[in-house]
C-alpha cells in the first residue's frame, strides 16, 4: 500500500458514524400484540477522525510509499553499457559502481531481489565516500522492500545520514519516513530540518514536514509548506504528493470541495497515481457536498484496497447506494462490509444500517433479517444498538407464523436477555395453542413444558401455565407426538406393523412441522426396509413427495406422486390432484388441464373434483381461453352451488364477465351467489365487488336499496348510505363523468356534515367554475371558506387562488386583497409565491393598502433572489406608486430612473410613466418629463392602459405649460380611440376633458 495512504488511513481509525439512533416503543406485554418500531435512515457522512495509526500499522504500510514516491529519489538508471564493466574486471571500482548502477536499473523496475542480490556482490572497500553512501542507501532501500527486517534497515540509513553529501541528504530523507512510521514525529522533524531550505532535496524535506504536520494535526501547517512548493519547480511525483497533502488537509479543514480541486485532477488525469485511500478521500469529500453520484465510482475503487480500506469503502458505497435509491445494490455492500470489514466499528454499522434498510423498504427476507439479527448480537454484544436488534428480532419473530424458525433462531443467541426469553416463552405458547387447535394435546403439552421451565415472570409465563392447566385436564397422562413416536421406534418389542406405522406417523409428523429433511429421511427409511402393503407404500410415496413439493424440489415430488397413484390409484386421487397443481406452478397450462380432465374422469365421485374442475377453470383463465373458463366455471357453480369451490367459480365467473364488459351478467352473478350463500366468504366478496361496480357506475342509491333488500349484516344505516354517495360522487367528479354534478347534489341533500361536505361543496363549485357559472361557483366557494382549515393543504391553497381569481374578475380588489394575503403566508412553489405576490400588490393598490405595499415589497427587493428582473422592475413600480400616494414621493427618483433604460418592457414602460407624472404632477423636471413621455410615446412597451396614462400625462404637461388647447386634444383624441365604456382611465380622461372646455369657455 502506498504510504501515503497513511494520511487517508486516518479516517479508518476512529469511531464509524453509525446511522441515527432507532425510535423504539415496546408494544408486546399482550402475547397477542406485535412490535411498533420506527426506523429513520440517515445517510450518515465520513468522520474526520484525528487518531492516529498505531506503529505496527505503520510499518506494516511503509513499504508503499518508498515503492511509489520514495523511489525518485534514487535517479533514473544509467542507458550504459554495464555488463562490460563488471565481466572485463570485476574487482574494479568501476566494476563495483556499474553493479549500483544496475541495481539502480532492477530498483527502478521493481525487481527488488534482484537489485538486493546484485548489491550483495559490491566489494564496498573499493568504493569511494559518496559512492559507498549510495551503495548503502540503495541496498538499505532494496532489503526494505524486499521484506527484510526494519531495525536492519534503519541501521543502514542512519549510517549514511551521518555523511553530508547527496546521497546523506537522500538517506535523511528516507529515515524520516520511518521515525513517521514508528511515531517518533519529533526525530523525524529533527531528521528534516537541516534540509529543508537547502540543497537538491530541499522540497522532498518540506513535503516530509508537511507529513508530519498532517500527523499533529496541524493542518494549517501542512497548507503552509505546501504553499511555500507551489512556485517551486517541483518533479511530477513531488507535485503529486504536494496535492495529495493538500486534499487531505483541506478535507480535515472542513473544506471538502477544495480537496475535491486537488484531488479530482489526478484521478481524471492520472488515476494508477491514486491509492484506494486517496479515492476513499476524494469520495468522503464528494458525499459531503452532496455529490453522492460522483461519489460512487471513488467509493467502487476504494473497495479495492485492503481489508480496512475496503470495508470503509463498502459501508459508505451502501450508503450512496441507499442514498439513491439502489437498495438491491445498497444491500449487496452492506454484506460485503459486513463480511470483510476489519475494524468492528465498521461491521457493526455496516450490519445493523443493513437491517435497517431490509425493514424500511422490505427487502430481505425473514430468514435474511434474522440471520443478521442473530449474527449482530452475538458478535457486539455491548453495542448501544443491541437493544434496537432485540427489538427487530422480536418483531421478526411475532411477525413469522413460522414459530419453530423463530425458536430455533432464539436458540442460536448466545446470551440471551430477558426481553428474547420473553418472546422465547410467547412462541413456545404459540406453538402449544396451534397443537391443541389441531387436535394433538401430546405435542402441545412438550410446547408447555418447555415454556414453563423458562425463568422468566411475565405475562407470557403466566399464560403457559393457564395453556398447563388446560392440557392436563384435556389429555390427562396423554404424552407429545413425537416423543411418543420415537419412544416406540426405539423399542425392541414394537412389532414391525407397529414401527412402520409409527415411522410413517412421524415423518407425517415431521412434515407438518416443516422438518422436510427430516422426514424425507425418516420415510426414505420406511421405504427401504421394505415389506409394506400398497396402501401404505402409496401413503409414504404420497407423504415423500409432499415433503418436496413443500420446498419447491418438484421434479423428485413428480416422480414419488407418479409412483404413489400408480400403487394405488384409488386411494391416490390427491396424488393425481398435485401432479396437476405443479404443473400449474410451473405454468404449463395445457398439461395442467389433461391432469385434471384425467382426475375428473378417472374419479368422478371423488372429493377432489370440485377442486379440479375449479383449477381447470383457472388453468383456462390464465391461459387466456377465457370462454372456455366462462364454460367451465359456469359447470361447477351449477353442479356444486353449495361447496366452496362451486361459490369461488362464481367469483369468478362474475370476474370474467366484467373483465369483457358485460357488466349486467357480471352484476347478476353476484346477486346469485348472495342468494345462494349470503353468510359465506364467497359472498362478503361478491357484495364489495358489488358494491365497487354500482360506485362505478354512479349507483348507489340503487346498491343502497339492494343491499337493505338483503337484510342482515348487509344492511346499510344512514351514515354508510351517505359515505357510499359521496364515494360514488366524488369517483364521478375525478374522472369528469357528466353525472358528477347531479351525483353531488344527491349527495349534499341528505345534509352530510364534516370534512366530505365541505369536499362535496369543492367538487361542485370546481364543476360550475369549468362550466363558465362564475357566481354559483362563487357562492359556494363562499360557503366552504369559514371551514377552508379543515381541508386538504393543496385544497386550501386552491380555494384562496380561486376565490382570489374571481374578485379580480369582478375587480373587487379589497376583497381580493386578504385572500392573496392568507395565500402568501401558506407554503407555496417559489413561482407561485412570486406571482401571488406580484397580484396582491396590485391588488393592494387598487385597495389602497399602500402601507402593506411597502412593508411587502421592500424586503422582496432587498434580497431580490429568484426573482426575474421584469418580476423586480413591476414590484419597484408598487412600492413608488405607494410612496406616492403616502407622501413619500422625494423617495421615487432612485427607484424609478433605473427602469428607463427598460422601458420596452412592461414594467420598465410603467416606471417610465410613473417618474414622467411625478414630475409633471409637482411641476419639476419639465424639460426631462417631455423627453420622458416623449420616449414613451415612441418606444413604450404596447400595452392601451399604459398607453392611455401616458396621453393624459401629456394632456397635463400642456397644461401645467399653459397650453390648454394642446391638451384638450390630447384627451379629445383619447376618448375617440379609447372605446371601454366601464374603463377608469376613460372617465378619468372625460373629467379632465370637461373641466379644460370649462376653463377656456370663461
Amino acid at each position: 500500500m502506498n504510504y501515503k495512504g497513511f494520511l487517508y488511513t486516518l479516517l479508518l481509525c476512529g469511531q464509524l458514524p453509525l446511522a441515527n439512533q432507532l425510535q423504539a416503543q415496546e408494544t408486546f406485554s399482550i402475547p397477542t400484540e406485535r412490535h411498533a418500531i420506527e426506523v429513520t435512515l440517515a445517510a450518515g457522512s465520513p468522520l474526520r477522525t484525528t487518531m492516529l495509526l498505531t506503529p505496527a500499522q505503520r510499518l506494516s504500510k511503509v513499504d508503499g510509499w518508498f515503492a511509489t514516491y520514495g523511489a525518485h529519489l534514487l535517479g533514473r538508471p544509467s542507458a550504459a553499457e554495464l555488463e562490460e564493466y563488471i565481466t572485463t574486471d570485476p574487482i574494479s571500482r568501476q566494476a563495483q559502481v556499474a553493479r549500483i548502477a544496475r541495481a539502480t536499473h532492477y530498483l527502478y523496475n521493481k525487481e527488488y531481489n534482484r537489485a538486493r542480490h546484485t548489491l550483495e556482490q559490491v566489494r564496498e572497500r573499493t568504493l569511494t565516500r559518496e559512492a559507498r553512501s549510495e551503495w548503502q542507501v540503495k541496498m538499505a532501500y532494496a532489503l526494505l522492500l524486499s521484506g527484510r527486517p526494519v531495525e536492519q534497515v534503519e541501521q543502514l540509513f542512519e549510517m549514511t545520514a551521518a555523511g553530508d553529501d547527496y546521497w546523506g541528504d537522500v538517506a535523511r530523507l528516507y529515515l524520516a519516513q520511518l521515525y513517521i512510521a514508528q511515531n517518533n514525529l519529533d526525530k523525524a522533524e529533527r531528521t528534516l530540518i537541516p534540509i529543508q531550505d537547502q540543497g537538491d532535496l530541499q522540497y522532498d524535506a518540506r513535503l516530509g514536514l508537511a507529513r508530519i504536520a498532517l500527523y499533529r494535526q496541524n493542518y494549517q501547517s501542512v497548507l503552509t509548506h505546501t504553499e511555500a512548493l507551489a512556485t517551486a519547480r517541483l518533479s511530477e511525483e513531488q507535485r503529486t504528493e504536494s496535492q495529495i497533502l493538500e486534499a487531505n488537509a483541506w478535507y480535515r479543514l472542513e473544506e471538502p470541495n477544495k480537496a475535491i480541486e486537488r484531488l479530482a485532477p489526478l484521478a481524471e488525469q492520472k488515476a494508477n497515481v491514486l491509492t484506494p485511500e486517496d479515492q476513499l478521500i476524494l469520495a468522503a469529500a464528494y458525499m459531503e457536498t452532496e455529490r453522492t453520484e460522483q461519489a460512487i465510482p471513488h467509493l467502487l475503487l476504494a473497495t479495492r484496497g485492503d481489508a480496512e480500506t475496503s470495508g470503509v469503502a463498502n459501508l459508505y458505497l451502501a450508503r450512496a447506494r441507499r442514498d439513491m435509491g439502489l437498495y438491491s445494490e445498497a444491500l449487496a455492500s452492506y454484506q460485503v462490509a459486513a463480511d470483510r470489514a476489519v475494524a468492528p466499528t465498521i461491521r457493526e454499522a455496516a450490519m445493523y444500517e443493513q437491517v435497517l434498510l431490509m425493514r424500511s423498504k422490505a427487502s430481505g427476507s425473514f430468514g435474511q433479517e434474522v440471520r443478521l439479527c442473530e449474527e449482530f448480537l452475538n458478535t457486539f454484544a455491548q453495542s448501544a444498538h443491541r437493544e434496537a436488534m432485540e427489538h427487530f428480532l422480536i418483531e421478526s419473530y411475532y411477525r413469522s407464523p413460522d414459530y419453530l424458525t423463530s425458536l430455533a433462531s432464539i436458540g442460536r443467541i448466545q446470551r440471551p436477555s430477558p426481553v428474547i426469553v420473553e418472546a422465547q416463552c410467547y412462541l413456545l405458547n404459540q406453538l402449544t395453542q396451534q397443537a391443541q387447535q389441531a387436535g394433538d394435546l401430546a405435542l402441545a403439552q412438550r410446547y408447555n413444558q418447555q415454556a414453563q421451565r423458562l425463568t422468566i415472570k411475565s405475562a407470557h409465563h403466566t399464560e403457559a401455565e393457564l395453556l398447563g392447566a388446560q392440557l392436563l385436564s384435556q389429555q390427562g397422562a396423554y404424552k407429545q407426538a413425537s416423543q411418543a413416536l420415537t419412544s416406540i421406534l426405539n423399542k425392541r418389542t414394537a412389532s414391525s406393523k407397529q414401527l412402520q406405522i409409527a415411522r410413517y406417523l412421524l415423518g407425517y409428523s415431521q412434515i407438518k412441522q416443516k422438518q422436510y429433511s427430516a422426514a424425507t429421511q425418516t420415510l426414505s427409511i420406511l421405504l427401504q426396509e421394505g415389506m409394506l402393503d400398497n396402501t401404505l407404500q402409496a401413503d409414504v410415496h404420497a407423504r415423500l413427495g409432499d415433503a418436496h413439493y413443500m420446498q419447491g424440489h418438484y421434479t423428485p415430488a413428480v416422480r414419488y406422486y407418479e409412483e404413489a397413484y400408480r400403487l394405488a390409484p384409488d386411494n391416490q386421487v390427491y396424488a393425481l390432484y398435485m401432479l396437476s397443481d405443479i404443473e400449474g406452478l410451473k405454468k404449463n397450462y395445457k398439461a395442467q388441464i389433461a391432469a385434471l380432465d384425467k382426475l375428473v374422469a378417472r374419479h368422478p365421485n371423488s372429493l377432489y373434483k370440485p377442486r379440479a374442475m375449479y383449477d381447470q377453470g383457472r388453468a383456462m383463465e390464465l391461459s387466456g381461453q377465457h370462454a372456455e373458463a366462462i364454460g367451465a366455471f359456469t359447470r361447477l357453480a351449477q353442479e356444486y352451488p353449495q361447496s366452496e369451490y362451486g361459490r369461488k367459480a362464481a367469483l369468478q365467473l362474475a370476474l370474467l364477465y366484467y373483465n369483457r364488459n358485460e357488466t349486467s351478467r357480471a352484476i347478476e352473478t353476484y346477486k346469485a351467489l348472495l342468494a345462494e350463500a349470503p353468510q359465506s366468504g364467497e359472498a362478503k366478496q361478491a357484495y364489495e365487488a358489488l358494491k365497487s361496480i354500482y360506485i362505478e357506475e354512479g349507483r348507489s342509491t340503487e346498491f343502497v336499496q339492494y343491499a337493505n333488500s338483503i337484510g342482515g349484516s348487509y344492511a346499510i344505516n344512514e351514515s354508510e348510505a351517505m359515505s357510499i354517495s359521496f364515494e360514488t360522487a366524488e369517483r364521478a367528479y375525478q374522472s369528469r363523468q357528466p353525472q358528477a354534478e347531479r351525483l353531488l347534489k344527491e349527495y349534499l341533500a341528505l345534509k352530510p356534515q364534516g370534512a366530505s361536505s365541505l369536499l362535496a361543496h369543492y367538487y361542485l363549485a370546481d364543476i360550475y367554475e369549468r362550466a363558465g357559472k362564475e357566481a354559483d361557483a362563487l357562492a359556494l366557494y363562499e360557503r366552504i371558506y369559514p371551514s377552508r382549515k379543515q381541508l386538504s393543504q393543496e385544497l386550501h391553497i386552491g380555494l384562496l387562488q380561486k376565490m382570489s381569481a374571481m374578485r379580480l374578475h369582478q375587480r373587487a380588489y379589497a376583497q381580493a386583497l386578504p385572500l392573496q394575503q392568507e395565500l402568501l403566508t401558506l407554503p407555496l412553489e417559489p413561482a407561485n409565491y412570486q406571482t401571488i405576490l406580484l397580484s396582491a400588490t396590485e391588488s393592494a393598490l387598487q385597495a389602497g393598502q399602500y402601507e402593506w405595499v411597502i412593508k411587502v415589497v421592500t424586503p422582496q427587493l432587498d434580497k431580490s433572489k429568484g426573482w426575474s428582473q421584469e418580476q423586480l422592475d413591476r414590484l419597484t413600480c408598487r412600492l413608488a406608486t405607494s410612496y406616492l400616494k403616502t407622501g413619500r414621493g422625494n423617495q421615487i427618483e432612485s427607484l424609478l430612473k433605473p427602469l428607463v433604460a427598460r422601458i420596452e418592457t412592461y414594467a420598465g414602460t410603467q416606471g417610465t410613466l410613473l417618474l414622467a407624472q411625478y414630475y409633471v404632477s409637482n411641476k419639476i423636471q419639465q424639460s426631462y418629463s417631455k423627453q420622458l413621455l416623449d420616449k414613451l410615446v415612441n418606444e413604450a412597451y404596447p400595452d392601451p392602459e399604459l398607453s392611455a396614462e401616458t396621453i393624459i400625462t401629456l394632456s397635463d404637461w400642456y397644461l401645467a405649460k399653459g397650453d390648454p388647447d394642446t391638451a384638450r386634444l390630447y384627451l379629445e383624441s383619447l376618448l375617440k380611440n379609447y372605446t371601454d365604456e366601464t374603463s377608469p382611465i376613460r372617465q378619468r380622461a372625460a373629467e379632465k376633458l370637461a373641466q379644460i372646455r370649462q376653463s377656456t369657455a370663461r
